[in-house]
C-alpha cells in the first residue's frame, strides 16, 4: 500500500510538473521555429546567390564562365568576408570554373539540369556546409556552398538561452505553485485544526465557515452540523448516565437499608420472608432496568412508543421500597389515593408533624386534609407541614 502523501506536496508538484512540460514544450517549439526559419533564409540567400551567379557567370567580354567570388552573401548571413564557394560543371562533371575543393552530386547534378534546382548537405574539411544546385542555360550546373557553423552557433547560443529561461521559469513556476497551494489550502488546513480540536475531546470547538467559495462553505456547514449532533448526542449521553446512575442506585440502596434494617434484631419468620421478598423485587426491578438499558442500547434508531402506566402503583412501589430504611431513621410512610387511582400522595412524618407530597396534577381543587395540603388545578407541586 503506498504511503500517505501531503496534498499540499501533491499540489505542488502538479503545478510545477505542469509549469515545466508547458514551459519545456514552449522551448522546444521556439527552438523548432528559430531553426527553420535560420535555415530558410540560409535557403533564400544561397538562392540569391546562386540566381546572381547564374546570371553574371557569362558576363565575362571573352564569352568565358566564370564565378564571382568577392561577392558578398546577402541578408543576416550575408555580411563582408562570410565564406562561401561556386563551382561550374559540366554535364559530364568536368569542372569549368570555381571552387576546385567542391564536388557535385551526380544524381543532384542531373536533376538540376533537367530543371529541378536541389538543395543538399555536405562536409568539406570536416565543417559543414549547405550547398545548392541551379541550371545555366542547361548545359552546366552552377554549386554554391555556404558553412552552416555560424548558424549552428547561433542555435546553440538560442538553446542555452532558452534552456536558462526554462530553469528559471521552473522555479519561478515552483514558488508560484507553493504560495497558491498555501492560500488555496488554507481553509482546509484550518478546518483540519478544528477537527482535531473536536477529536482531541472538545466538543465545543466550532469549524470555520466564513469562506467565499461555495464548496468549502457549504463544507464547513455540514461540519458544524455533524459537530452539533455529535455535542447533542454526548450530553444526552451524560444524561443518560446519570438517570442510569439514579436508577441504579435506587434498588440497590432499598436492598441494603431492608437488609440492614432486618438485620439489626432478631425477627419473626413471617418478617424476615417480607423483607427477603421485598430485597427479591427491588432486585427483578434491577434486573428490569438493566435489560431496558442494554434494550435502548441495542435500539438508539428505533422509536420509542410512550405507554400509560399507573401513578398509584408506582407510589405503593416506591412506599414499599422505603418503608424499611423509613422507619431505620425514625420516620413512618403512608400511601393517601385521591378519588380516583391517577391521583395519589404519599405522606410521611414522625409523631408530631406529617408531609405530604402528590404525584399528580387535579382537575378540580380538593378540601384541605389534616396535613394540611391541598389541591388545585395546577397540581400538587409543593409540600406542606401540619399536625396531626
Amino acid at each position: 500500500m503506498r504511503p500517505p502523501t501531503s496534498l499540499r506536496q501533491r499540489l505542488i508538484a502538479s503545478l510545477t510538473g505542469l509549469s515545466m512540460a508547458v514551459l519545456s514544450l514552449s522551448c522546444l517549439l521556439a527552438y523548432a521555429g528559430s531553426s527553420r526559419a535560420l535555415y530558410s533564409q540560409l535557403d533564400l540567400a544561397l538562392w540569391t546567390i546562386s540566381q546572381t551567379e547564374a546570371a553574371s557567370a557569362l558576363d565575362s567580354p571573352t564569352g568565358k564562365l566564370h564565378v564571382h567570388l568577392s561577392m558578398a552573401p546577402p541578408g543576416a548571413l550575408g555580411r563582408a568576408g562570410y565564406p562561401r564557394l561556386a563551382r561550374i560543371e559540366t554535364p559530364e562533371g568536368v569542372r569549368v570554373a570555381g571552387s576546385r575543393a567542391l564536388r557535385l552530386d551526380p544524381l543532384l547534378r542531373q536533376e538540376a539540369l533537367e530543371g529541378t534546382p536541389g538543395f543538399a548537405n555536405l562536409l568539406l574539411d570536416d565543417q559543414p556546409f549547405r550547398a545548392i544546385y541551379v541550371p545555366i542555360q542547361r548545359k552546366y550546373v552552377l554549386m554554391v556552398a555556404m558553412p552552416t557553423a555560424p548558424l549552428r552557433g547561433t542555435l546553440a547560443t538560442l538553446a542555452l538561452i532558452l534552456v536558462v529561461c526554462e530553469l528559471l521559469g521552473c522555479l519561478a513556476s515552483f514558488l508560484a505553485a507553493r504560495t497558491l497551494a498555501r492560500r488555496l489550502l488554507a481553509p482546509l488546513e484550518e478546518m483540519e485544526r478544528a477537527a482535531e480540536e473536536v477529536a482531541s475531546g472538545n466538543p465545543r470547538a466550532v469549524i470555520p465557515d466564513h469562506f467565499y467559495e461555495r464548496e468549502l462553505l457549504s463544507l464547513g456547514g455540514s461540519l458544524n452540523t455533524m459537530v452539533g449532533r455529535l455535542r447533542h448526542l454526548l450530553e444526552e449521553q451524560k444524561r443518560f448516565m446519570r438517570d442510569v446512575s439514579h436508577e441504579l442506585r435506587s434498588p440497590v440502596t432499598n436492598v441494603q437499608g431492608t437488609l440492614e434494617v432486618t438485620l439489626r434484631r432478631p425477627r419473626s419468620s413471617e418478617e424476615y420472608v417480607e423483607a427477603m421478598g421485598l430485597c427479591l423485587r427491588e432486585s427483578a426491578r434491577l434486573g428490569k432496568l438493566i435489560e431496558d438499558m442494554l434494550a435502548l442500547s441495542r435500539g438508539e434508531q428505533q422509536i420509542l412508543e410512550p405507554e400509560p402506566i399507573e401513578l398509584a402503583e408506582l407510589a405503593r412501589q416506591a412506599v414499599e421500597a422505603h418503608r424499611a430504611r423509613a422507619e431505620a431513621l425514625g420516620l413512618r410512610l403512608e400511601l393517601l389515593t385521591g378519588p380516583t387511582p391517577a391521583r395519589a400522595a404519599i405522606r410521611y412524618g414522625c409523631a408530631r408533624s406529617w408531609t405530604t407530597c402528590w404525584t399528580t396534577p387535579c382537575a378540580t381543587p380538593i378540601p384541605a386534609r389534616a396535613c394540611g395540603c391541598v389541591c388545585s388545578p395546577t397540581g400538587w407541586t409543593w409540600r406542606t407541614r401540619g399536625p396531626v
